[in-house]
Protein backbone atom coordinates (compact mmCIF):
# COMPACT_ATOMS: atom_id res chain seq x y z
CA UNK A 1 0.00 0.00 0.00
CA UNK A 2 1.57 3.35 -1.04
CA UNK A 3 0.62 5.18 2.15
CA UNK A 4 2.33 2.54 4.28
CA UNK A 5 5.36 2.35 1.99
CA UNK A 6 5.63 6.15 2.01
CA UNK A 7 5.49 6.22 5.80
CA UNK A 8 8.18 3.58 6.07
CA UNK A 9 10.36 5.41 3.55
CA UNK A 10 10.12 8.59 5.64
CA UNK A 11 10.82 6.72 8.88
CA UNK A 12 13.87 5.10 7.33
CA UNK A 13 15.15 8.51 6.19
CA UNK A 14 14.88 9.62 9.83
CA UNK A 15 17.14 6.81 10.97
CA UNK A 16 14.70 4.11 12.01
CA UNK A 17 16.33 0.69 11.53
CA UNK A 18 15.13 -1.27 8.49
CA UNK A 19 14.44 -4.44 10.54
CA UNK A 20 11.92 -2.51 12.63
CA UNK A 21 10.31 -1.16 9.46
CA UNK A 22 9.93 -4.59 7.91
CA UNK A 23 8.29 -5.87 11.07
CA UNK A 24 5.70 -3.10 10.71
CA UNK A 25 5.14 -3.47 6.98
CA UNK A 26 4.76 -7.22 6.70
CA UNK A 27 4.60 -8.72 3.24
CA UNK A 28 1.02 -8.11 2.13
CA UNK A 29 -0.02 -5.58 -0.52
CA UNK A 30 -3.30 -4.78 1.27
CA UNK A 31 -3.78 -4.33 4.99
CA UNK A 32 -6.76 -3.65 7.22
CA UNK A 33 -7.58 -0.20 8.57
CA UNK A 34 -6.63 -1.39 12.06
CA UNK A 35 -3.19 -2.45 10.77
CA UNK A 36 -2.78 0.89 9.01
CA UNK A 37 -3.50 2.73 12.27
CA UNK A 38 -0.92 0.53 14.00
CA UNK A 39 1.71 1.41 11.41
CA UNK A 40 0.97 5.13 11.77
CA UNK A 41 1.22 4.97 15.56
CA UNK A 42 4.47 3.02 15.57
CA UNK A 43 6.16 5.02 12.81
CA UNK A 44 5.36 8.21 14.73
CA UNK A 45 6.86 6.71 17.88
CA UNK A 46 9.96 5.33 16.15
CA UNK A 47 10.57 8.52 14.16
CA UNK A 48 10.29 10.64 17.32
CA UNK A 49 8.59 13.46 15.40
CA UNK A 50 5.32 14.64 16.92
CA UNK A 51 4.65 16.80 13.85
CA UNK A 52 5.20 13.93 11.40
CA UNK A 53 1.72 14.48 9.93
CA UNK A 54 2.82 17.96 8.81
CA UNK A 55 6.17 16.82 7.47
CA UNK A 56 5.98 13.46 5.75
CA UNK A 57 4.04 14.51 2.64
CA UNK A 58 6.74 17.05 1.75
CA UNK A 59 9.39 14.32 2.07
CA UNK A 60 7.68 11.74 -0.10
CA UNK A 61 9.25 10.67 -3.35
CA UNK A 62 6.81 10.87 -6.28
CA UNK A 63 7.26 7.13 -6.78
CA UNK A 64 5.50 6.58 -3.46
CA UNK A 65 2.16 7.42 -5.07
CA UNK A 66 3.10 6.08 -8.51
CA UNK A 67 1.01 6.96 -11.57
CA UNK A 68 -1.68 8.66 -9.48
CA UNK A 69 0.71 11.50 -8.55
CA UNK A 70 1.74 11.99 -12.19
CA UNK A 71 -1.85 11.78 -13.42
CA UNK A 72 -2.91 14.54 -11.01
CA UNK A 73 -0.06 16.78 -12.15
CA UNK A 74 -1.09 16.49 -15.82
CA UNK A 75 -4.84 16.96 -15.18
CA UNK A 76 -6.53 19.98 -16.71
CA UNK A 77 -7.64 21.68 -13.48
CA UNK A 78 -7.60 21.27 -9.73
CA UNK A 79 -11.25 20.27 -9.88
CA UNK A 80 -10.38 17.50 -12.33
CA UNK A 81 -7.44 16.44 -10.16
CA UNK A 82 -9.64 16.19 -7.07
CA UNK A 83 -12.18 14.01 -8.92
CA UNK A 84 -9.33 11.76 -10.09
CA UNK A 85 -7.96 11.46 -6.56
CA UNK A 86 -11.32 10.25 -5.30
CA UNK A 87 -11.66 7.76 -8.15
CA UNK A 88 -8.18 6.28 -7.72
CA UNK A 89 -7.97 6.58 -3.94
CA UNK A 90 -7.82 2.77 -3.50
CA UNK A 91 -4.34 2.91 -5.08
CA UNK A 92 -3.18 5.24 -2.31
CA UNK A 93 -4.95 4.15 0.84
CA UNK A 94 -7.33 1.28 1.53
CA UNK A 95 -10.55 1.82 3.40
CA UNK A 96 -12.26 5.09 4.27
CA UNK A 97 -12.27 8.01 1.87
CA UNK A 98 -10.19 10.82 3.35
CA UNK A 99 -11.61 14.06 1.95
CA UNK A 100 -14.44 15.80 0.15
CA UNK A 101 -14.90 19.10 -1.71
CA UNK A 102 -17.12 21.98 -0.55
CA UNK A 103 -17.73 25.10 -2.62
CA UNK A 104 -18.76 28.59 -1.56
CA UNK A 105 -19.41 31.62 -3.84
CA UNK A 106 -15.88 33.00 -3.50
CA UNK A 107 -13.92 30.02 -2.17
CA UNK A 108 -13.66 26.26 -2.02
CA UNK A 109 -12.58 23.95 0.77
CA UNK A 110 -11.12 20.47 0.90
CA UNK A 111 -12.49 18.89 4.05
CA UNK A 112 -10.94 15.92 5.82
CA UNK A 113 -13.54 13.22 6.40
CA UNK A 114 -11.65 11.66 9.30
CA UNK A 115 -10.55 8.15 10.19
CA UNK A 116 -12.83 6.37 12.63
CA UNK A 117 -11.90 3.96 15.37
CA UNK A 118 -8.32 5.17 15.81
CA UNK A 119 -6.49 7.10 18.51
CA UNK A 120 -6.48 10.93 18.71
CA UNK A 121 -2.79 10.90 17.65
CA UNK A 122 -3.60 8.96 14.48
CA UNK A 123 -6.63 11.16 13.76
CA UNK A 124 -4.43 14.25 14.07
CA UNK A 125 -1.80 12.67 11.83
CA UNK A 126 -4.43 11.91 9.16
CA UNK A 127 -5.89 15.43 9.32
CA UNK A 128 -2.46 17.05 8.99
CA UNK A 129 -1.49 14.71 6.14
CA UNK A 130 -4.63 15.38 4.08
CA UNK A 131 -4.42 19.16 4.36
CA UNK A 132 -0.67 19.38 3.70
CA UNK A 133 -1.10 16.93 0.81
CA UNK A 134 -3.69 19.10 -0.89
CA UNK A 135 -1.57 22.20 -0.21
CA UNK A 136 1.32 20.46 -1.99
CA UNK A 137 -0.92 19.69 -4.98
CA UNK A 138 -2.06 23.32 -5.18
CA UNK A 139 1.56 24.45 -5.11
CA UNK A 140 2.40 22.09 -7.98
CA UNK A 141 -0.23 23.90 -10.05
CA UNK A 142 0.15 27.42 -8.67
CA UNK A 143 3.33 27.81 -6.63
CA UNK A 144 2.44 31.21 -5.14
CA UNK A 145 -1.08 30.26 -4.02
CA UNK A 146 -1.80 30.63 -0.32
CA UNK A 147 -4.76 29.22 1.60
CA UNK A 148 -7.32 31.65 2.93
CA UNK A 149 -7.62 29.72 6.17
CA UNK A 150 -6.88 26.33 7.72
CA UNK A 151 -9.08 24.66 10.33
CA UNK A 152 -8.55 21.61 12.52
CA UNK A 153 -10.92 19.76 14.83
CA UNK A 154 -8.16 18.83 17.26
CA UNK A 155 -6.78 21.13 19.92
CA UNK A 156 -3.59 23.08 19.27
CA UNK A 157 -0.64 20.70 19.84
CA UNK A 158 2.56 21.72 21.56
CA UNK A 159 4.18 22.23 18.13
CA UNK A 160 1.44 24.68 17.00
CA UNK A 161 4.00 27.17 15.66
CA UNK A 162 5.04 24.57 13.07
CA UNK A 163 1.67 25.00 11.36
CA UNK A 164 2.55 28.59 10.46
CA UNK A 165 5.80 27.45 8.86
CA UNK A 166 4.05 24.75 6.84
CA UNK A 167 0.91 26.62 5.76
CA UNK A 168 2.46 30.08 5.45
CA UNK A 169 3.29 33.03 7.64
CA UNK A 170 0.18 35.03 8.38
CA UNK A 171 -2.21 32.23 7.40
CA UNK A 172 -5.03 31.86 9.89
CA UNK A 173 -4.83 28.37 11.45
CA UNK A 174 -7.73 27.59 13.79
CA UNK A 175 -8.02 24.69 16.22
CA UNK A 176 -10.95 23.02 17.98
CA UNK A 177 -13.22 23.75 15.04
CA UNK A 178 -16.32 21.85 13.87
CA UNK A 179 -14.42 20.43 10.86
CA UNK A 180 -10.92 20.01 9.44
CA UNK A 181 -10.48 21.83 6.13
CA UNK A 182 -8.21 24.02 4.01
CA UNK A 183 -9.76 26.87 2.01
CA UNK A 184 -8.60 28.61 -1.17
CA UNK A 185 -9.94 31.23 -3.59
CA UNK A 186 -12.62 29.79 -5.88
CA UNK A 187 -10.79 30.92 -9.03
CA UNK A 188 -8.04 28.35 -8.47
CA UNK A 189 -10.42 25.41 -8.76
CA UNK A 190 -11.11 25.79 -12.48
CA UNK A 191 -7.98 27.68 -13.58
CA UNK A 192 -6.08 25.80 -16.28
CA UNK A 193 -3.08 23.99 -14.91
CA UNK A 194 0.26 25.17 -16.35
CA UNK A 195 1.26 21.49 -16.54
CA UNK A 196 -1.88 20.24 -18.33
CA UNK A 197 -0.85 17.65 -20.92
CA UNK A 198 -3.56 15.48 -22.46
CA UNK A 199 -1.16 12.86 -23.84
CA UNK A 200 0.80 12.43 -20.61
CA UNK A 201 -2.42 12.40 -18.61
CA UNK A 202 -3.88 9.66 -20.80
CA UNK A 203 -0.72 7.55 -20.49
CA UNK A 204 -0.60 7.81 -16.69
CA UNK A 205 -4.33 7.19 -16.39
CA UNK A 206 -4.03 3.98 -18.42
CA UNK A 207 -1.38 2.71 -16.00
CA UNK A 208 -3.45 3.74 -12.97
CA UNK A 209 -6.55 2.00 -14.35
CA UNK A 210 -4.68 -1.27 -14.83
CA UNK A 211 -3.33 -1.11 -11.29
CA UNK A 212 -6.76 -0.27 -9.91
CA UNK A 213 -8.19 -3.41 -11.46
CA UNK A 214 -5.35 -5.46 -9.97
CA UNK A 215 -5.79 -3.94 -6.51
CA UNK A 216 -9.54 -4.49 -6.48
CA UNK A 217 -9.35 -8.20 -7.40
CA UNK A 218 -10.14 -9.10 -3.80
CA UNK A 219 -12.76 -6.37 -3.50
CA UNK A 220 -16.54 -6.98 -3.69
CA UNK A 221 -17.83 -7.72 -7.19
CA UNK A 222 -19.69 -4.38 -7.25
CA UNK A 223 -16.41 -2.48 -6.81
CA UNK A 224 -14.60 -4.55 -9.43
CA UNK A 225 -17.42 -4.21 -11.98
CA UNK A 226 -17.67 -0.45 -11.46
CA UNK A 227 -13.94 0.08 -11.93
CA UNK A 228 -13.78 -2.17 -14.99
CA UNK A 229 -16.65 -0.27 -16.58
CA UNK A 230 -14.82 3.01 -16.03
CA UNK A 231 -11.55 1.58 -17.30
CA UNK A 232 -13.15 0.35 -20.54
CA UNK A 233 -14.71 3.72 -21.43
CA UNK A 234 -15.61 4.75 -24.15
CA UNK A 235 -16.26 1.14 -25.16
CA UNK A 236 -19.51 -0.27 -23.80
CA UNK A 237 -18.96 -3.61 -22.07
CA UNK A 238 -21.79 -6.09 -21.69
CA UNK A 239 -22.27 -8.22 -18.62
CA UNK A 240 -21.29 -11.51 -20.26
CA UNK A 241 -17.98 -10.05 -21.42
CA UNK A 242 -17.20 -8.57 -18.02
CA UNK A 243 -18.10 -11.83 -16.28
CA UNK A 244 -15.56 -13.68 -18.46
CA UNK A 245 -12.91 -11.11 -17.55
CA UNK A 246 -13.67 -11.66 -13.85
CA UNK A 247 -13.43 -15.42 -14.35
CA UNK A 248 -17.05 -16.24 -13.47
CA UNK A 249 -20.22 -17.07 -15.37
CA UNK A 250 -22.76 -14.36 -16.13
CA UNK A 251 -25.23 -16.12 -13.82
CA UNK A 252 -22.70 -16.19 -10.96
CA UNK A 253 -21.90 -12.51 -11.42
CA UNK A 254 -25.57 -11.55 -11.48
CA UNK A 255 -26.22 -13.49 -8.25
CA UNK A 256 -23.14 -12.02 -6.56
CA UNK A 257 -24.26 -8.48 -7.40
CA UNK A 258 -27.77 -9.24 -6.16
CA UNK A 259 -26.32 -10.53 -2.89
CA UNK A 260 -24.37 -7.26 -2.60
CA UNK A 261 -27.59 -5.28 -3.06
CA UNK A 262 -27.03 -3.96 -6.56
CA UNK A 263 -27.25 -4.89 -10.25
CA UNK A 264 -25.17 -4.60 -13.39
CA UNK A 265 -27.46 -1.88 -14.75
CA UNK A 266 -27.16 0.17 -11.55
CA UNK A 267 -23.37 -0.11 -11.63
CA UNK A 268 -23.24 0.78 -15.31
CA UNK A 269 -25.34 3.88 -14.67
CA UNK A 270 -23.17 4.81 -11.68
CA UNK A 271 -19.96 4.42 -13.70
CA UNK A 272 -21.26 6.39 -16.68
CA UNK A 273 -22.70 9.05 -14.39
CA UNK A 274 -19.35 9.44 -12.64
CA UNK A 275 -17.57 9.77 -15.98
CA UNK A 276 -20.06 12.35 -17.20
CA UNK A 277 -19.59 14.32 -13.97
CA UNK A 278 -15.80 14.18 -14.36
CA UNK A 279 -15.85 15.31 -18.00
CA UNK A 280 -18.36 18.08 -17.33
CA UNK A 281 -16.04 19.52 -14.69
CA UNK A 282 -13.68 20.64 -17.46
CA UNK A 283 -15.34 23.92 -18.40
CA UNK A 284 -13.11 24.34 -21.44
CA UNK A 285 -15.23 21.63 -23.05
CA UNK A 286 -18.84 22.46 -24.00
CA UNK A 287 -21.70 20.14 -23.06
CA UNK A 288 -22.07 19.29 -26.75
CA UNK A 289 -18.38 18.34 -26.93
CA UNK A 290 -18.73 16.25 -23.77
CA UNK A 291 -21.69 14.45 -25.34
CA UNK A 292 -19.63 13.59 -28.42
CA UNK A 293 -16.72 12.39 -26.26
CA UNK A 294 -19.08 10.02 -24.47
CA UNK A 295 -20.33 8.64 -27.77
CA UNK A 296 -23.57 10.58 -28.20
CA UNK A 297 -24.45 12.16 -31.53
CA UNK A 298 -26.42 15.05 -30.04
CA UNK A 299 -26.76 16.91 -26.75
CA UNK A 300 -30.46 16.04 -26.33
CA UNK A 301 -29.81 12.30 -26.14
CA UNK A 302 -26.87 12.95 -23.80
CA UNK A 303 -29.11 15.12 -21.60
CA UNK A 304 -31.66 12.30 -21.22
CA UNK A 305 -28.95 9.72 -20.52
CA UNK A 306 -27.24 11.82 -17.84
CA UNK A 307 -30.60 12.50 -16.17
CA UNK A 308 -31.24 8.74 -16.14
CA UNK A 309 -27.79 7.97 -14.70
CA UNK A 310 -27.60 10.67 -12.04
CA UNK A 311 -31.03 12.23 -11.61
CA UNK A 312 -29.52 15.58 -12.69
CA UNK A 313 -29.09 17.37 -16.01
CA UNK A 314 -25.61 18.02 -17.48
CA UNK A 315 -25.95 21.72 -16.63
CA UNK A 316 -26.85 20.92 -13.00
CA UNK A 317 -23.91 18.51 -12.71
CA UNK A 318 -21.54 21.18 -14.02
CA UNK A 319 -22.89 23.80 -11.60
CA UNK A 320 -22.62 21.46 -8.61
CA UNK A 321 -19.07 20.40 -9.51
Amino acid sequence: MPVVQGLLHVAESLGVRSRELQALAGSRERISEAELYRVVEQVQALADDQALGLHWITWLMERSFGPVAHMLVYAATLRHAFALFQQFEPLICEGQSVCTLFEQPDSFSVRHVGWKGCSPNTQRFAAESVLTGFLKLVHVYFGAARPLRVRFEHAAPIYAREYERVFGVGIEVEFEQSCTEITFEQALLDATSPHADAAMYAAQRAIAERRLVQVTQSAPYAVRVRELLRARFPKRVYMAELARELGVSERTLRKALTDEGTSYRELEHAALGALARELLQDRRRSIQETAHEMGFSDATTFHRAVKRWTGLTPSSLRERG
